[in-house]
């Protein structure tokens, strides 16, 4: 081990470091430093590793930390008297214990700067990359230390001034009992370094849009199959391949390695399990429901678990383990599970939602099933009876198959993407009758005839009404709670009786719309119609998340694009333009950087909850004043990049935005304090991080001085804007000036500090100013006289004056 105690100028390192908390600053040697949580990186980590997966999240960490041990060699050059280039190398180790990222220890090191080799290996202790990975994600295969050993490579590259590569060869985060490392220049490591090679190397945003756009082509495949084994379920009629069939498409449907499917005998008689696995191993056996299953089969409720113990129905290696219950008719019949998520990840809430709609289908399939079965019991009793019942059973085959083949000419339009108008009017020839949609929020989304200019008229009610009437509390309960088609009368006009039929579109918990039919317009429903009408429902709920996926992927990418558009990081300006004339943004007009911050205290709801609530409200109302802009969350505040109307105008379009989001979204949304910061406008592409930062400025200074549920442009600063003051200097100017009047009026709900504003907007003119504030001149000369005695001012200095203008001015 190498002695490496002898460095006073460099354990000296905390008397080097300058804390200037009046700049904001932390000051080493001319280098501005950060203080940063340990726990930062870790929720980082996570978040890149969920988000963009673990190759991508490995390579982002491994370069910044291998551009910090760069910049750091560099520094430790010019910051230190070095006798000899070893105690330069060592001083690296030194520095990034004193940084707290880990202790260093170094065994040997060997270098020969003429013949381009180096050597040095050692151990690491109290690595927090270590700590921070098995807390989040267990034991992993692989080493971890992703930072420190980029670090090391930037490190030792910048001393030898060609690349040398660390690589971590033990890790306490895949099991070892502590972290060892060796570093070599590139050539030393042979065919190894072209690996580790590619993680030095940034990967593009393009990479990245292409990795997500594969994910959501495998949802697509996800949808297809889906739709496969609905239609293979519908026909097939045999009980015992049913089930082997079920768990067989929930494997292939969630990427799972084992599922089984759990399904209550007709005798009472416990449990049927059929399980099978990736070697298609097939088995039945009969179990009283205990433990997870029992949690599943007679509660009812979905599960989804990472830490499974023993469950003697399952194979002995599953990790993670997702279910949901076989329900018809608000009743449990058994449990779909699927268990072990291939590759190596966790069940997800699409997973969910997809193995839910699997059961849905599932569930009727069975009943069918078990009805044919009880049939031909009884047909086996009466045989009396075999012609009627053979001609009952004909008829409800042809039926089934008339169902499944409408259900298959809705799902294909899903499939095709041919887009909701045309389902509507397809649902709308098959029943004979019109028909239209509304979302989860009663919004009119689709109508029959819509998208060929002839819409027909429905005078039916809006599911809205079912759910607050009280007359119409029966159906409510079934439409909303059960998820259960309902019939509503709506009475006789003339020898014709009108009737409503609505149909709730579901997916697992939520309700994401309904579907109404007016029957009487042209003929009465028949029950193939209503059969129509209740598979249009799982056709509309494929629809409705295949676009809210689309949506959600397309938000995503302009998310990214925006975020690198206002922090500076594209790679270039002819980058930017490519990518924004494929997202559809448009220069020549020209955008404006606007942030919304919302406080919800008070509320007695979850931030989150309220936030994703105002965020649907403000995008609806921001869309309808300017249909080109973008709304994103940035940093718990609502970023809106505002499209201008008019090029150079761009005042009128934030007063127009300020006007509509305080007429709608501001006004009845869950908030109890706003306040709307926007930048200059953005005509050049360099434009929108300094609009950005001229928005988070105003915003910033408006919170500082109690600006409450304003709009405020940076322009409207004028010359403080221009001056940059510091945003508490502007604080402490106006509390010092007119804090107590602030204070008073606050506690006294008072206008102390309006009636000083105008009384020195009407210079000084106690007569003018009365009638302009319709008071009377005695009556404002008494507020002006309790303002000086509150505020311990003399109105009549000169001086005083002047302060006291100024405090107001920013104020306002």
């Amino acid at each position: 081990m190498l002695d490496m105690t002898n460095y006073s100028n460099i354990n000296n390192f905390s008397q080097m470091i300058k804390f200037q908390p009046e700049d904001g600053t932390i000051n080493f040697q001319g280098n501005r430093m950060l203080l940063l949580n340990a726990n930062a990186l870790s929720l980082l980590r996570e978040e890149l590793i969920h988000t963009l997966g673990y190759e991508i999240a490995r390579g982002v960490f491994i370069r910044l930390g291998y551009h910090c041990g760069l910049n750091d060699v560099m520094s430790a050059r010019n910051m230190f008297d070095f006798q000899n280039d070893a105690d330069w190398m060592l001083a690296g180790p030194l520095i990034h214990g004193l940084e707290g990222s880990v202790k260093v220890v170094t065994d040997e090191l060997k270098f020969d700067r003429d013949a381009g080799t180096f050597h040095m290996y050692g151990k690491w202790l109290n690595t927090y990359e270590a700590d921070q990975h098995l807390a989040l994600f267990g034991q992993a295969d692989e080493a971890v230390c992703w930072t420190i050993a980029g670090y090391a490579s930037g490190f030792g590259s910048g001393f030898m001034g060609r690349e040398v590569l660390c690589v971590e060869t033990m890790c306490r985060g895949k099991g070892d009992p502590y972290c060892a490392w060796e570093m070599r220049n590139i050539e030393a490591w042979g065919n190894k370094a072209g690996i580790r090679l590619n993680e030095l190397k940034p990967i593009s945003v393009v990479k990245s849009m292409e990795k997500m756009l594969a994910g959501e082509r495998r949802m697509v495949e996800q949808w297809r199959a889906l739709s496969q084994a609905s239609l293979e379920i519908t026909s097939d009629i045999a009980s015992e391949s049913r089930f082997r069939n079920f768990a067989n498409y929930a494997r292939t449907l969630i990427f799972a390695e084992h599922s089984l499917i759990a399904v209550n005998n007709e005798n009472n008689s416990g449990l049927a399990v059929y399980r099978t696995c990736a070697e298609r191993e097939w088995k039945k056996t009969y179990y009283e429901p205990k433990g997870i299953l029992a949690s599943l089969v007679v509660k009812g409720l979905p599960i989804n678990l990472a830490d499974i113990k023993d469950e003697h129905y399952l194979p002995s290696n599953v990790t993670n383990l997702l279910g949901v219950p076989l329900k018809i008719h608000n009743r449990i019949i058994g449990g779909l599970i699927v268990a072990n998520k291939k590759n190596g990840t966790y069940f997800s809430q699409n997973d969910l939602e997809l193995l839910q709609i699997l059961a849905g289908q599932a569930a009727v399939a069975i009943e069918n099933a078990r009805l044919f079965e009880r049939t031909d019991e009884k047909l086996q009793e009466k045989v009396a009876q075999l012609n009627k019942v053979n001609i009952i059973l004909s008829n409800q085959n042809a039926m089934v198959k008339k169902s499944a083949a409408i259900h298959s000419e809705l799902t294909n339009l899903v499939l095709e993407g041919k887009g909701i108008d045309v389902i509507t009017d397809s649902l709308a020839q098959i029943v004979a009758n019109p028909v239209k949609v509304e979302d989860a929020s009663f919004k009119l989304i689709s109508q029959s005839g819509s998208r060929l200019g002839e819409k027909e008229e429905i005078n039916c009610i809006s599911a809205q009404e079912i759910l607050v009437k009280p007359e119409w509390e029966a159906q409510r309960v079934i439409l909303h709670d059960e998820r259960r088609m309902v019939k509503i009368p709506l009475g006789r006009s003339g020898e014709q009786e009108w009737c409503q039929y609505l149909v709730p579109i579901a997916a697992g918990r939520d309700i994401l719309g309904y579907v109404s039919c007016l029957e009487g317009h042209k003929k009465k429903l028949e029950e193939l119609d209503r059969m129509a009408l209740e598979h249009a429902g799982t056709v509309y709920a494929l629809e409705l998340l295949k676009q809210k996926v689309a949506f959600e992927t397309e938000q995503r990418i302009k998310e990214d694009f925006l975020g690198e558009l206002i922090s500076g990081t594209y790679q270039s300006e002819e980058q930017v333009l490519q990518q924004a004339n494929k997202l559809g943004f448009n220069f020549k007009t020209g955008y404006m950087v606007t942030l919304l911050d919302l406080d919800f205290k008070g509320s007695g709801r979850g931030d989150s909850e309220l936030m994703q609530r105002m965020m649907g409200l403000v995008t609806q109302e921001v869309h309808a004043c300017s249909p080109n802009s973008i709304v994103v969350n940035k940093n718990k505040r609502i970023l809106i990049l505002l499209a201008l109307t008019k090029k150079g105008n761009y005042l009128d379009s934030f007063e127009n935005l300020s006007r509509c989001l305080k007429e709608g979204a501001l006004k009845n949304g869950p908030i109890l304090i706003w306040r709307l910061a926007a930048g200059t406008a953005c005509h050049r592409v360099p434009d929108f991080r300094q609009s950005f930062e001229e928005a988070t400025f105003t915003l910033e200074l408006m919170q500082n001085i109690n600006r409450r549920d304003a709009a405020m442009v940076y322009d409207q600063l004028r010359v403080f804007g221009m001056l940059e003051i510091n945003k508490k200097s502007f604080t402490d100017f106006i509390s010092k000036v007119i804090g107590p009047l602030l204070d008073y009026d606050a506690e006294h709900k008072s206008e102390l500090v309006e009636t000083l504003n105008l009384y020195y907007s009407n210079n000084g003119n106690v007569q003018q100013a009365a009638r302009r504030g319709y008071l009377n001149p005695s009556t404002l000369k008494y507020r002006l006289k309790r303002i000086q005695e509150i505020a311990g001012i003399d109105l009549g200095d000169p001086d005083t004056s002047l302060q006291v203008q100024l405090a107001l001015k920013l104020l306002t």
